[in-house]
């Protein structure tokens, strides 16, 4: 989704920038937590008002090794 927060702190969602299938890789250079949310917005226009799946793999790079 694409977040907008405007003047007076109004926040609108609205289409992604990013396409199906899209991916993101991010490398952890030292301990870490994660959280992720996959947030169902059906009033907005994030997802054509429907809620999707989401992937999520992490990857031990000293398995991988």
């Amino acid at each position: 989704m694409y977040t907008k927060i405007k003047t007076h702190g109004i926040i609108s969602v609205k289409r992604p920038i990013s396409k199906a299938r899209s991916k993101i890789v991010l490398k952890a250079e030292m301990n870490m937590r994660l959280g992720v949310a996959a947030c169902s917005v059906s009033e907005s226009d994030c997802n054509s008002g429907k809620c999707t799946s989401i992937q999520i793999i992490i990857e031990d790079q000293n398995l991988l090794e």
